[in-house]
């Protein structure tokens, strides 16, 4: 989204800024991007309306309610972000990926439906305030087939849910047939699969 570059085989209609919000993980999320540059031939050194901000401890929710200083926080963060964007390369800040949900908005019970509820419902005040769209990574449990770990309503209250799914051998542990499905469209077609492969960037 932010180079402009087709995603999937699908048009990105509107390039803009994308914010990453590392909960976890912060450190190793800066090679993958130089690594997904490099696989669509963009060099190091140029530079994308593309923000990882350093903004360790996020905490948007406490036991589903609205955690007021880490909402504000990060609401005055993607609004100077925006700003940036705009002087720079004149796009808007359009995308703020949360990476992980369930780290930016610890819970009591992740399998209880009425607070995931109120963690969305969080969410979607922050993004909607921000104008832009949220995508939030969340994990499966141990079994695949058992879908997103937690309460159904993870799946119930977004409005779309794209899952990433492997074959993995039992007994080598070998993975194969890796796979991204659009499992929930609310405004259009669904079970759209792609197929992919990773490629190994060496520094």
């Amino acid at each position: 989204i932010a180079s402009g570059q087709d995603w999937f085989g699908e048009p990105v209609r509107e390039p803009c800024g994308v914010v990453y919000i590392a909960a976890e993980g912060w450190q190793t999320i800066g090679r993958r991007i130089i690594a997904a540059k490099r696989a669509r031939g963009i060099p190091d050194t140029v530079h994308l309306p593309l923000a990882l901000p350093r903004w360790s401890s996020v905490c948007l929710t406490m036991d589903g309610r609205k955690n007021i200083d880490g909402f504000d926080r990060v609401g005055r963060g993607c609004r100077a972000i925006h700003e940036h964007f705009m002087a720079t390369f004149g796009v808007r800040l359009g995308v703020g990926v949360l990476d992980t949900v369930s780290s930016a908005c610890p819970m009591r019970d992740e399998n209880s439906n009425a607070e995931v509820a109120k963690v969305v419902g969080v969410l979607a005040e922050l993004w909607q305030a921000l104008d832009i769209c949220l995508v939030g990574v969340h994990h499966f449990g141990k079994n695949q087939e058992s879908g997103l770990r937690g309460g159904a309503a993870w799946r119930a209250n977004c409005d779309h849910s794209r899952i990433f799914l492997t074959d993995r051998e039992a007994v080598s542990d070998e993975i194969r047939n890796r796979r991204m499905m659009l499992e929930k469209n609310r405004l259009g077609k669904e079970g759209q699969t792609y197929g992919y492969e990773l490629a190994e960037t060496i520094f």
